[in-house]
């Protein structure tokens, strides 16, 4: 783990190609480090807005720790200069930006991050390898066959839903798809980034693109690939297996679960293996300690009865436990951080809360004639990246697994929290959670 070391996010600055000013901007860590790296950003998110959200950011200053991040805007995107040539193939023109902000930044050599599609990273890498120290391609796009034409239609189809509003980009963010922040943060960077009409130029004008010479890109490369079909990821396995084969100096990883974005989950593994490839070790920025109510939920006899419900129905009740839980949470100013299968983890801003919120779960459900058993703790925990750790977030887990059907579980600290509310606990036995050291008395919230 990397000690707490600040970050800097620079000023924006812009470097000047055949008549454009391309803005940029460089994030440095004060932790010694001596790479370079450039990154690109997937879809038309703009560097004013990459430090708005918390994923965003925490890869932008992991990425700092290794040294100096430069972030930049394409020609047409942002800050830059708008689109005024649109003859020549627009990777072309970006391949032109990157290697003018290259030069801007001071840079000699630079790691070239690419997780918008690695086609901007490898042509430049093809076209100017002595500009290039190495890349890291996330889900990289490769080269098109006949037999692409079915799921390339489905792509441009959701493609352009996106564009008209109609599918965000959550899509391939699943883990985060109940985080009101992340829709508002999307929403306003895509307005920042590029208006509808530009935004559906620009992707249509990618068509006319050149295919890059993928046995030019000689530098050592790291392709990172990540899929989750349940997220409706319409892209083949095999389409970014393919820039494995073709890269003369590759390594590929797999990575394990979370999004289909690095800004989602999965952000601290995406780190990891970067910071492998280019140092050796990994190096982590440290995570968020926090005070929260942390409550888990989780449906009754949930096995038997997805066997009896059978799969349709059983996912329907689970849609049905998922849309009560998030609504009863957010009315408490609290997020859900994920689903456990049958139930959930949320975090709330105090005890109170977090015990409106299971109340109001736990008659929702039972109203709906589902069975939930509920457990509330108080503590210290750890956010990385989308996601909560820590002793605390483990002691509550415990105390849900010990309730009872449609009883909520607390540990001792949550009652005094609580005061004049209203709210009576009765105290239960003395038991061991497992995994949690000492002895913990559990206290059970009385029905009104």
């Amino acid at each position: 783990m990397a000690d707490s070391t600040p970050v800097r996010w620079g000023d924006i600055e812009y470097a000047e190609v055949e008549g454009h000013h391309i803005a940029w901007r460089a994030v440095v860590g004060d932790s010694g480090g001596e790479h370079e790296i450039v990154m690109i950003p997937a879809a038309f998110i703009p560097i004013e807005s990459l430090d708005g959200d918390p994923v965003a950011r925490r890869l932008v200053e992991g990425l700092a720790l290794l040294g100096r991040v430069v972030l930049f805007d394409r020609r047409g995107i942002g800050l830059s200069d708008p689109m005024l040539d649109w003859e020549t193939p627009l990777l072309l023109q970006n391949v032109a930006d990157l290697d003018a902000v290259i030069e801007a930044a001071g840079l000699s050599r630079p790691t070239v991050f690419d997780w918008r599609s690695g086609r901007l990273a490898v042509m430049h890498a093809a076209t100017h390898p002595e500009r290039v120290g190495r890349l890291v391609l996330f889900n990289p796009w490769g080269p098109l066959f006949h037999t692409d034409a079915e799921w390339l239609q489905r792509w441009l189809e959701r493609r352009d839903a996106v564009v008209e509003g109609g599918v965000r980009e959550l899509m391939i963010m699943l883990t985060r798809s109940d985080d009101a922040d992340l829709r508002a943060w999307l929403d306003a960077a895509g307005r920042a980034g590029a208006s509808p009409s530009l935004a559906r130029r620009l992707y249509a004008t990618e068509s006319n693109d050149p295919v890059p010479e993928w046995a030019n890109a000689v530098a050592p490369s790291l392709v990172l690939t990540r899929y989750d079909e349940a997220a409706g990821h319409i892209v083949p396995r095999e389409y970014s297996e393919r820039v494995v084969e073709l890269l003369p100096n590759v390594e590929r990883v797999v990575l394990t679960d979370g999004d289909l974005w690095p800004i989602g989950g999965g952000v601290d593994e995406v780190l990891a293996e970067i910071s492998r490839f280019l140092t050796g070790e990994v190096r982590l920025p440290p995570p968020e300690r926090r005070l929260a109510a942390i409550l888990f939920t989780d449906l009754v006899d949930s096995t038997v009865a997805a066997a009896t419900a059978g799969d349709t129905k059983w996912k329907q009740v689970l849609d049905r436990h998922d849309r009560i839980t998030r609504l009863a949470v957010a009315r408490c100013n609290g997020e859900v951080v994920k689903w456990t299968g049958d139930g959930s983890l949320a975090v709330l801003p105090s005890a109170t809360a977090a015990i409106d919120a299971a109340v109001a779960v736990r008659d929702q459900l039972l109203d709906a004639g589902l069975a939930v058993r509920i457990g509330v703790h108080v503590g210290e925990i750890d956010s990385r990246g989308g996601d909560v750790s820590g002793l605390a977030v483990n002691t509550a887990a415990r105390i849900m697994s010990k309730a009872a059907a449609g009883q909520i579980l607390v540990s001792a600290i949550v009652p005094p929290l609580i005061g004049d509310s209203g709210r009576n606990f009765d105290e239960q036995d003395t038991c061991q959670l497992k995994g949690v050291p000492g002895t913990w008395t559990l206290w059970s919230l009385a029905n009104p």
